[in-house]
């Protein structure tokens, strides 16, 4: 049900950014750069960010960091989307690529 407009999303923005998005151990993960279009998109798509989780490169190994873990699961759509925004306006390292946690809005 959600997963066909998640991916929907994701097409539409590998569509817009072409070869930015990284799918590693089924994974999909948006460059900090763009996470703001990302957010522009799940709105666009009614998703509901429930959290993002921070990954860095190290060699050819992913790596978590932890400075940049963020829970949105009590929030409302609108609510989520607003904090990622902030949360993704904040972000320094321009090396850390972003998960996004999404359901369906109900």
């Amino acid at each position: 049900m959600g997963f066909e407009i998640m991916n929907i999303a994701y097409e539409e923005f590998s569509g817009k950014h072409p070869a930015k998005l990284v799918v590693r151990g089924g994974m999909h993960l948006v460059p900090v750069s763009l996470c703001l279009d990302f957010v522009a998109l799940c709105e666009k798509h009614s998703l509901h960010i429930l959290g993002v989780e921070g990954f860095r490169f190290s060699g050819q190994a992913i790596m978590p960091c932890e400075k940049y873990i963020a829970d949105y699961s009590t929030a409302s759509q609108s609510d989520a989307a607003i904090a990622a925004k902030g949360f993704f306006s904040a972000v320094i390292d321009p090396e850390v690529l972003f998960e996004f946690i999404l359901s369906e809005e109900k």
